[in-house]
Parts: structure tokens; C-alpha cells; sequence
């Protein structure tokens, strides 16, 4: 079947990198959804193996609110994978299957994960070796996103850090070490230009992870990688891929985030399943697509979460 093809049963599935993590994440869902909850805990017990210590703890901390900033990242790395993939097997039980998966940056682990690459342990645990790798080789930065056609700011902006996504046009991210970044919110503040801060200490998709290349290659490089059951698409290349190497888990999150490149790749009659931890995604795609939208969040950092999963069937078939 041709991938322009209309079909009722033509789903993607997209997951969400850093920034996307939030306190509370999932948690109405976590005490409504058994397949949800039990992937959880069943993955929370290979972290604490892993790691020493609990993500869903961590995650789920009564003294940590849902709009509070969680940017430890020997925590939230792993944990946008647990929730990401869990939710992935949680609404595939519902008998909603992908016919792709997209990831952006560390969402390529879930993606992975989902098509079969990788099993969901060694997905999950190559996700605590990067963020290990990250804290201990690379100095502290952060990402700024900017609510502004990229076109406009970069030539100012990129004296001051690299672009390290592209969203649409409209909302782009630069990637830097603290001074730049500061240095970049003055400049755009100056011209009244909207950004945010993400909750990120580290300074992604840029040259500022590079010394955290080698450390964490050398762990990517021992994994066994399977084909993908399903397609792929990657966007760091922004288009489909046809195998997954050792050196693509590195790629996603040095290289440019290219959201509606890849996009660009996929049926115009595909409906989506945003599954990371904030619905981020899925307001990007809300940007790019041409309505009718056919696009559906599943959870959301201020808003309500989707407990019915079996909902979403209807809204995946419309």
C-alpha cells in the first residue's frame, strides 16, 4: 500500500524528547490504567536496578506539582521513555497499533522501542547511560524556544548558541551554554519577541554535548539492534529510515530537530497519537498539518489527561 494512500487505519505514533517532562506526569493515568501501570512499574524496577534509585518515585513525588520545573536529568531522561513507552503498550492493548512511529531527540528511544529495535530494557537503560554521559562530560547550558520564524532570528541568535530544532514556522529552539543563553533572552526581549526557557540543563542538539559522544557510543555500540517491524521516521534526518545503526541514538539528540520535514514523509490521511508526557507535540502538528486536524493528545501538562484510552479508538478512525 502506498504511504499516500487513505486508510482508516493509518496511525502514527509520536513521542516527545526534554522539555516535555513535568512533575505528576501521567499520574491520573497510572492509577486508572492496569496495562498503563504495569508496564510502569515493571520498568521502574529495571531503573532502580539500573539507576539505585526509583524514576516513578521521583516522578510521582507528592511534593512536586505538575507545573513545577524537573529538569534532573538523571531522572527525567528515563522517565519520558517509562511514561512514552507504557503509553504506547497501553493504548496498543486498546487495538490501536501504529503503522510508524516518530520521535524527536530522546523520543527516538520510545520509537525504537515501539517498532521493535530495541527491547524496552535496553531502550530504557541506554536512556540512564546517556543522561550519565551528558552530566558527566558536558558543562551545563539549556535550550531557549522562540516564538518567531527562524529565518527572521537566527543570524542574530546564532552568535549566541546553534539552532537545535525547527518546529514550524513560528516556533523554533536555539541550544547554548548559560551566558548565550541569557545573552539570546535579552536580545529577543528587547524586541519583544516571546520565548521560554525549557527545563533543560544541558545544552542539546548542539557542539556544547559533543565530549559525552564517545562515552556514550561506546554503550550504543553494544546493543542489539533488530529491523523495524514499522516504519521509522527520524527527524534529525527528516525523512523514513530504512535501518537503525548504534550511531542513530546519538544523532537525535546532537543533530537538528526537523519536526515538519519528517512530517512532510507521511500520508496527508495518517491521524496521530501524541504520546509524550505533555501534548507538546501535538500543538507543533497542529501548526503544520492542513485541516482537518487528526491529531490527539493523550496526556497534558495543565489540562486534563485522557484516562479512556478506548476513546481514542473513535478519534483514530475518524
Amino acid at each position: 500500500m502506498s504511504e499516500h494512500t487513505r486508510d482508516a487505519d493509518d496511525v502514527t505514533f509520536v513521542f516527545a524528547g526534554q522539555g516535555s517532562q513535568h512533575g505528576l506526569m501521567a499520574h491520573a493515568l497510572f492509577a486508572a490504567n492496569p496495562v498503563f501501570r504495569d508496564t510502569l512499574l515493571a520498568l521502574d524496577e529495571v531503573a532502580c536496578d539500573l539507576a539505585g534509585a526509583s524514576v516513578l518515585a521521583a516522578m510521582h513525588d507528592p511534593a512536586r506539582t505538575r507545573d513545577a520545573s524537573w529538569d534532573d536529568l538523571s531522572m527525567t531522561h528515563p522517565a519520558i521513555f517509562m511514561v512514552e513507552f507504557a503509553l504506547a503498550r497501553a493504548v496498543m492493548a486498546e487495538g490501536i497499533v501504529p503503522r510508524r512511529v516518530l520521535g524527536t531527540s530522546l523520543g527516538a528511544f520510545a520509537a525504537a522501542a515501539v517498532a521493535g529495535v530495541l527491547t524496552p530494557e535496553a531502550a530504557l537503560g541506554a536512556t540512564i547511560q546517556q543522561a550519565a554521559a551528558i552530566e558527566a562530560c558536558c558543562e551545563p547550558g539549556g535550550m531557549l524556544a522562540v516564538l518567531d520564524s527562524h529565518r527572521t532570528w537566527l543570524p542574530q541568535l546564532g552568535r549566541f548558541g546553534e539552532v537545535a530544532a525547527i518546529n514550524f514556522d513560528g516556533h523554533f529552539v536555539m541550544a547554548a551554554p548559560d551566558d548565550g543563553l541569557r545573552q539570546m533572552e535579552a536580545v529577543l526581549r528587547a524586541a519583544n519577541v516571546g520565548y521560554q526557557r525549557l527545563p533543560v540543563r544541558y545544552a542539546f542538539h548542539s557542539r556544547w554535548i559533543d565530549p559525552a559522544q564517545d562515552v556514550f557510543l561506546a554503550h550504543c555500540r553494544s546493543l542489539r539492534l533488530a529491523p523495524p517491524r514499522i516504519s521509522i521516521v527520524c527527524c534529525e534526518r527528516g525523512s523514513p529510515l530504512e535501518a537503525v545503526d548504534a550511531e542513530h541514538f546519538w544523532r537525535v539528540v546532537r543533530q537538528p530537530i526537523r519536526l515538519a520535514e519528517a512530517v512532510a514523509h507521511i500520508s496527508p490521511h495518517s491521524s496521530y497519537l501524541d504520546l509524550g508526557p505533555s501534548g507538546t507535540l501535538a500543538t507543533f502538528l497542529r501548526y503544520i498539518l492542513p485541516p482537518p486536524h487528526r491529531v490527539r493528545a493523550v496526556l497534558a501538562r495543565l489540562g486534563r489527561d485522557v484516562v479512556d484510552l478506548g476513546s481514542l479508538r473513535a478519534k483514530a478512525a475518524c
